[in-house]
């Protein structure tokens, strides 16, 4: 087994893969094969990250049953050294016009509901689920959320976003502490100058970044890939190229060594259906990130590039 030694970032301690759970509760992955996995699964998924060294686990309110079983299965030791990042429940069904209270209890239901079925008294880092959410009643759930933190029961804010205003607009809030992005090598939007100095401005802030293998579309054949990707063959056949050409191990291990190239990337969020497919990662998160030049030479052979490829939400 693979130990991934943690690295030191913005005075917390992350390994370079956090576990992403969201296949723990839901069938959840365009290319995903398996489905859910079984208890025994699950198990035994919490079991590798647990004994590899990953810090985190990265999970939701809306990600089916992923908070219990993560609770329920986990490794008993490895309650108080592996951290748990979760996502406030989306408050879409509030209105405009809901009252203090209202919003109140609708914030207290989620993070005391994670807390419930993670069977944790705190919740390391709650990230909102919508960005939106930030801001709609002139910022009372960030407001409340802040409160939590003051007493104990969150440790640290963040924000899940899909697009770099939205991330530019969080990292303005100095409450916000890690931000999640979608980011891979087909993903040049994360480039933006604005973006990138916004972010050198909060140097504290950690990084997490989903969709490195874009719902593991960039590491299957192109039959996988939605029929509306006119380019799959041609962009499954320049990885492979890129692969072979640099000199790494798989697709995988090309596609993170590419993301971890980047210097302000603290930790990917990977997500796998069994526990042999999160053995392979470690062996990957093992090899060395790509250097500068080769992360350019990876950007350089996709250029054209589907908007709607890089929003899974719009399939």
């Amino acid at each position: 087994m693979s130990h991934i030694p943690a690295q030191q970032h913005s005075r917390k301690c992350f390994s370079s893969i956090t576990l992403g759970a969201v296949q723990l509760g839901l069938n959840y992955g365009v290319a995903n094969q398996s489905g859910k996995p079984s208890d025994a699964e699950a198990a035994a998924i919490l079991s590798v990250a647990a004994k590899a060294g990953i810090s985190h686990i990265d999970t939701a309110r809306s990600y089916g049953d992923s908070e219990a079983r993560i609770g329920r299965l986990l490794p008993p030791d490895s309650k108080f050294i592996v951290k748990i990042i979760t996502k406030l429940q989306s408050c879409n069904a509030l209105p405009d016009s809901a009252t203090e209270h209202e919003i109140r209890s609708t914030v207290d239901a989620s993070i005391y509901g994670s807390c419930r079925d993670l069977r944790r008294k705190q919740l390391d880092v709650l990230m909102f689920h919508n960005p939106a959410d930030m801001f709609r009643w002139h910022g009372a759930a960030m407001d409340r959320l802040q409160d939590l933190v003051d007493r104990g029961v969150i440790g640290a804010l963040g924000v899940s976003v899909y697009a770099p205003s939205e991330a530019i607009r969080a990292l303005l809030d100095s409450r916000i502490t890690h931000v999640q992005i979608p980011f891979n090598l087909l993903d040049s939007r994360w480039y933006d100058g604005e973006f990138l100095e916004a972010l050198a401005q909060r140097p504290e802030v950690c990084v997490h970044v989903r969709s490195v293998f874009l719902q593991g579309l960039l590491i299957n054949p192109a039959i996988t890939w939605p029929a509306w990707v006119e380019q799959s063959r041609q962009f499954v056949r320049t990885i492979e190229e890129l692969t072979s050409e640099l000199g790494r191990k798989s697709a995988a291990d090309l596609c993170m060594a590419y993301v971890r190239s980047y210097p302000w990337v603290t930790t990917l969020v990977l997500g796998v259906e069994t526990s042999r497919q999160l053995e392979e990662l470690l062996h990957c998160a093992a090899e060395p990130a790509l250097t500068k030049e080769q992360a350019a030479l990876v950007q350089s052979r996709f250029i054209e590039v589907p908007a709607r490829l890089l929003n899974p939400g719009l399939w």
